[in-house]
């Protein structure tokens, strides 16, 4: 057993030989590049353990490995560590590895924010001196830990302990259990010019933390004959950037890069990069660390170019958020983008876990071999992408390239790992300009080009209901080299009725997996039971199963599950969609027979699964659903405006003057996700008014103008309200008071809804309302200004019915909507209790209400499909509570306020504020 060995060299070393014969390779390559042994064998557990000391830039390098050793670094004063790492190419099984570091500058018992981050950090830079190499061909018989030490000799006491992970290439991880509260803090950086701009740059091994939200603005132009850099943060040989806050991004560039160093397309996205991280170990710039950016907040990123590039030995780990690339004519661009490095969103630092923050990319992935021209990578390990998508309101619209399945040499399997599920979409559809043919000399450099997205693996949802949609929108094939769980395929249909869009391909599934490919039913009649309507229905069944493409198959394996579907349309519902098993052909194309197939992997879990899901379906399309929304979020709108007298002008006491002018400021936010109804709808109204005396009555008119926003779960709104309106306010000698007001209004609807299809809905109408509203109170006076204030009050409400053609997206579709009129009668008890002074009155107010009749009826139809009826029965009981005052600025003006909420209802009312002056003369 090895007890101690010092990894240094010592005394001169090996010159290199003038003579050496050429056929015996390059008389450099026999010099010494580190510490290399055949066989390590260490003690028989940890206890006994070994212990190597590295005290070189270079590595050590073991062939073969056994038992445990401790390896021991030592950090510069800046934190940094500058030995090289500790490469195991081999190791038997039950072996393991201990690398250790002192405790100097970390305080390891710290509950601080920046004292625990850099502990953690420390703990991940030693871990990733680690290389496994044999991990990244399956091999797993090296346990790793990593500590901290009161000092760096073997009996010293441990502070801190952790275990090593592996990246998809080997390379040693520590992943930390320790959440750390984001920052409150901001930093910005900006920068602009008209040429080269970079906003932050940061190299040589420099080790930076952000304990901080950071905002970055950075504008340039790197267009011309020239190469100008114009990104936002670039590390290089070594920087690493860890920033423990939010990241928001802006880079703008009037004239993107078009070539780099060296002529070519090719090679111009890396001088335009959001975050940019490279030139990491050894590089023509020297023997650095491996170069990272993480972030442990969330990412809101709008690039003209690369979102997060990762070049050599350049490893970036951020969490959910925003990436937006915009299409280039002139070179390809990328959301993600990896070349002997690895980029990591939503996914941890090993990219192994199914991240659950939301995320949103508009740009393509790529993994590049560059093995050509200027610095070509020297090909040591491989290039990995790996995100997650796990919400339903996640999405990536973008292409994936892997230019080392594109040529066929994939040694390391680079790739991409998507992790889709929980209704994310993924919009496969390659963003402006393809990655163009090397202009230097590349071996076989047409076999490198974009022929369809390629993913390594593809984790779907762990159920039927938690699959993710795949929108095949090229003609090129997606490939899946391994498939897993659960996903939903969506293909659209050409003008002839065929299917669009290339091939789905899956090279090896996972047991228990299963695939649904779906179209829409556009031309097709899935209720008719006449004979030629079926015969086309399953014409366009065995079509749509045909663009699977289970390789697998061929070779025996039988667990991909497969079915197609025919979906839903603007009125024909799901409960009468058609649906199928596939089969598959000899060559694991899929087919669909008209009889159902099982494979051997069938489980009842699943099939009850679908048959709850499929078979029964749902009685109201996406699309209906949406109209429903938008109808009644313009419902709402117009009777949350109901009328309330101190909502509306405040306390007329502090005030007698024969007349007044007033104005008011209501907004609020409403929101319903009950039957089959999912709205959320913020509303502004302004409303002036003016009134005369006339004895103990006010008589007024008024006008108002109302704006809201709204958004279903399919789409979204926005809606109009203008109204004129009466009123009368009685105002006895004992406190008692008697409010009505009619109101004349019309409504305006503008809305757009999509199912899962994509296919969208539009429609613009308007219709009238009219209400009358009587409310009767008194105020009861008690002792040092207080006063009780019970009161009743009624609304009546008629909102008129209207017939409207919605526009469809789908050519000869028309969804034509006959919405009934909707009459409301609301009933409200209240009491208040407030105290007044001479210039002031502040109350609190409980109101029960209920609402007596209010229905939102719809009923669709559109061309070959049935007409189908919704309804939201918007009867409910709640209570109010209102909060608010008046304040006598002087002796002709006033203002007031009231802020409301309610409890108990299906409809919330989540807040509502009104704010008014009144000015009387």
């Amino acid at each position: 057993m090895l007890q101690f060995y010092k990894g240094v060299w010592i005394g001169a070393k090996r010159v290199a030989v003038s003579d050496r014969p050429a056929d015996q390779g390059s008389k450099k390559s026999y010099l010494y590049t580190g510490s290399k042994v055949r066989n390590l064998v260490g003690g028989a557990t940890r206890n006994t353990a070994g212990t190597i000391f590295q005290q070189e830039s270079k590595p050590i390098t073991v062939e073969n490995y056994s038992g445990w050793q401790r390896v021991i670094y030592e950090r510069n004063a800046k934190g940094v560590f500058e030995s090289g790492d500790f490469v195991v190419k081999h190791a038997a099984p039950n072996s393991g590895i201990i690398l250790r570091t002192d405790n100097t500058g970390l305080n390891t018992g710290s509950a601080d924010p920046m004292d625990r981050l850099k502990v953690n950090d420390t703990l991940n830079s030693l871990a990733q001196k680690l290389h496994y190499v044999a991990y990244q061909s399956g091999e797993r018989n090296l346990t790793g830990q990593v500590e901290i030490a009161e000092g760096l000799t073997a009996p010293a006491a441990v502070l801190k302990v952790g275990e090593i992970s592996y990246t998809p290439d080997g390379k040693g991880a520590y992943t930390s259990t320790d959440t750390l509260p984001l920052p409150t803090t901001e930093r910005k950086i900006e920068k602009h010019s008209t040429g080269a701009s970079i906003g932050y740059r940061l190299i040589d091994n420099k080790k930076v933390f952000w304990n901080d939200n950071v905002t970055v603005d950075v504008s340039g132009s790197g267009g011309g004959n020239a190469h100008k850099n114009v990104t936002g943060l670039y590390l290089l040989d070594g920087g690493q950037l860890t920033i423990n806050g939010n990241l928001k991004l802006r880079l703008a560039n009037a004239a993107p890069a078009t070539r780099g160093d060296a002529p070519g397309a090719d090679v111009a996205h890396y001088y335009m990069s959001g975050v940019y991280a490279g030139y990491g170990g050894v590089s023509g710039d020297g023997d650095n660390n491996n170069t990272r950016f993480t972030l442990h907040g969330d990412l809101d990123m709008d690039v003209v170019g690369v979102g997060l590039q990762a070049n050599k030995d350049g490893y970036i780990t951020v969490g959910g958020g925003t990436i937006k690339t915009h299409a280039l004519t002139t070179s390809d661009t990328y959301a993600l983008l990896a070349e002997e490095g690895s980029v990591f969103m939503n996914t941890g630092k090993l990219g192994q876990e199914r991240g659950m923050r939301r995320v949103n990319i508009t740009g393509n992935l790529g993994v590049i071999h560059k093995n050509y021209g200027m610095d070509p990578n020297p090909d040591k390990h491989g290039s990995f992408i790996s995100l997650s998508l796990p919400t339903a309101d996640s999405v990536l619209t973008g292409g994936i390239l892997n230019e080392y399945e594109e040529s066929g040499a994939n040694k390391y399997d680079s790739g991409v790992d998507l992790y889709l599920s929980g209704g994310a979409q993924w919009n496969n559809q390659w963003l402006g300009a393809h990655r163009a043919k090397a202009v230097q000399a590349r071996e076989n450099a047409e076999t490198y080009l974009y022929k369809g997205s390629k993913v390594r693996t593809l984790f779907g949802g762990a159920t039927y209901r938690q699959q993710g949609n795949i929108f095949q929108q090229e003609d090129t094939p997606i490939t899946v080299n391994s498939y897993r769980g659960y996903e939903r395929v969506i293909y659209g249909r050409k003008a002839d009725g065929s299917i669009a869009g290339g091939d789905f391909i899956v090279k090896q599934a996972a047991p228990g997996s299963l695939i649904t490919l779906r179209t829409d039913n556009t031309g097709l009649n899935t209720s008719s039971e006449d004979a030629a309507e079926k015969a086309k229905v399953n014409e366009t069944l065995n079509a749509l199963a045909g663009k699977l493409r289970y390789q697998g198959y061929a070779q025996g394996e039988r667990n991909l599950r497969g079915l197609v579907e025919i979906a839903e349309g603007l009125t024909a519902a799901s409960a009468s969609l058609r649906y199928g098993e596939i089969g598959y052909k000899a060559d694991g194309q899929g087919e669909f027979t008209g009889a159902s197939k099982r494979s051997p992997q069938s489980n009842d879990l699943i099939d009850t699964d679908m048959e709850t899901k499929v078979t029964r379906g749902d009685s109201e399309t996406q699309i209906m659903r949406g109209a429903k929304s938008a109808a009644t979020g313009s419902a709402i709108f117009w009777r949350g405006n109901n009328n309330d007298l101190q909502r509306r002008m405040g306390e007329l006491r502090l005030n007698s003057a024969e007349r007044g002018v007033w104005a008011r400021y209501l907004g609020g936010k409403m929101s319903l996700n009950e039957q089959r109804t999912n709205m959320s709808q913020r509303y502004n109204i302004m409303q002036v008014g003016y009134d005369q005396k006339v004895r103990d009555w006010t008589f007024g008119v008024a006008g108002e103008y109302g704006k809201s926003s709204v958004s279903y779960g399919s789409g979204s709104g926005t809606g109009h309200l203008g109204g004129l309106a009466v009123y009368a306010l009685h105002q006895g000698k004992r406190g008692d008071y008697l409010d009505v007001i009619g109101k004349f209004s019309n409504i305006q609807n503008e809305y757009k809804v999509f199912n899962d299809m994509g296919h969208r809905v539009e429609a613009d109408y308007r219709t009238n309302g009219v209400s009358l509203s009587m409310e009767y109170g008194k105020r009861i006076a008690q002792p040092h200004g207080f006063y009780i204030d019970p009161s009743v009050e009624l609304t009546m409400g008629h909102l008129a019915g209207k017939n409207y053609d919605a526009a469809s997206d789908i050519p000869g579709k028309v969804l034509h909507v006959q919405q009934d009129a909707i009459n409301s009668t609301i009933g409200r008890i209240g009491i208040g209790i407030g105290q007044e002074t001479e210039k002031s009155n502040i109350f609190l107010k409980l109101a029960l209400a209920h609402e007596f009749s209010a229905k939102v009826r719809n009923t669709y139809s559109a061309p070959s499909e049935p007409t189908s009826s919704t309804e939201v029965d918007l009867k409910d009981t709640w209570l109010d509570v209102e909060f608010g005052g008046s304040y006598k600025l002087s002796n002709a003006a006033y203002v007031y306020g009231t802020l409301t909420k309610d409890f108990g209802a299906a409809l919330k009312n989540d807040w509502r504020a009104d704010v008014g002056v009144r000015f009387s003369f």
